[in-house]
């Protein structure tokens, strides 16, 4: 689950062009067929539509609800999205807004859940390997 402060989610509102609703220039169609076909996610489940169902608050929904990791791979893929759209490339806040957000997106993959290393089975030496060693290398 990502935490972020209404500032820091007024800075992809601003990067992604969330203002009214929209996502960049993705239509309904061509928004839920980025997700699934960059990351096989359906984003018009219901669980993303709790904050409302435009794509801006399917957005914000998903980013409230998904891991770290998961979202920051989003949002960069939507950063290149956005630079091949010129309106929004050409835009005289272009290079400020990529700093910003690539700022936040590495402040977010920081703040990922630590990894759990209890699953991971304790090494013990095996003395059958030890012994065939030997017989392996011919010695």
């Amino acid at each position: 689950m990502t935490n972020l402060k209404r500032s820091e989610m007024r800075l992809i509102d601003s990067a992604l062009g969330m203002g009214s609703g929209y996502v960049l220039n993705f239509s309904d169609r061509t928004f839920a067929e980025f997700f699934d076909d960059e990351f096989r996610i359906d984003v018009d489940q219901q669980r993303y539509k709790t904050r409302g169902t435009s794509k801006a608050n399917r957005l914000r929904s998903f980013i409230d609800q998904e891991d770290e990791h998961l979202v920051a791979r989003v949002l960069r893929r939507l950063w290149k999205e956005r630079e091949e759209i010129p309106v929004f490339r050409d835009a005289d806040d272009h290079g400020s807004l990529k700093i910003k957000l690539f700022e936040l997106i590495a402040t977010i993959e920081g703040g990922a859940a630590v990894p759990r290393t209890d699953v991971i089975e304790r090494f013990t030496r095996d003395e059958t390997l030890e012994e065939l060693v030997p017989t392996f290398l011919g010695t």
